[in-house]
């Protein structure tokens, strides 16, 4: 599971969810372009609920990894209408950033003095 931080709000949501969002964002920066996300997340009482905030140019949102004992959230519908936003957005040349060699095992933090 990972929080999307978006302004001062964040929503805890799948990890594959979260991820798409991330991807999409990105490629719609690049393209100087916004769309809505609608994502299903859950409240402080473990509920599903739904937010739209906006992705995209001039729209900056972050993600953490979070540990969470429940199980993992996930919606087809919401990654599949992410991702034909993300094709609508055409291709950039953005380049992804992984961590992953840089990562402390199992506490998601970085050592960025090795980047």
């Amino acid at each position: 599971m990972k929080l999307i931080n978006v302004g001062s709000w964040s929503f805890l949501t799948g990890s594959d969810i979260a991820d798409v969002v991330m991807t999409c964002s990105r490629e719609l920066w690049a393209a100087r372009r916004v769309e809505i996300a609608t994502i299903p997340f859950l409240d402080d009482e473990g509920r599903i609920e739904e937010t739209q905030f906006l992705i995209g140019w001039a729209n900056p949102l972050s993600t953490v990894s979070v540990r969470y004992k429940g199980p993992e959230l996930s919606d087809d519908a919401a990654v599949a209408n992410l991702r034909r936003k993300l094709v609508a957005a055409g291709p950039s040349n953005v380049a992804a950033i992984s961590y992953s060699d840089t990562e402390y095992p199992g506490t998601g933090f970085f050592d960025f003095d090795e980047l």
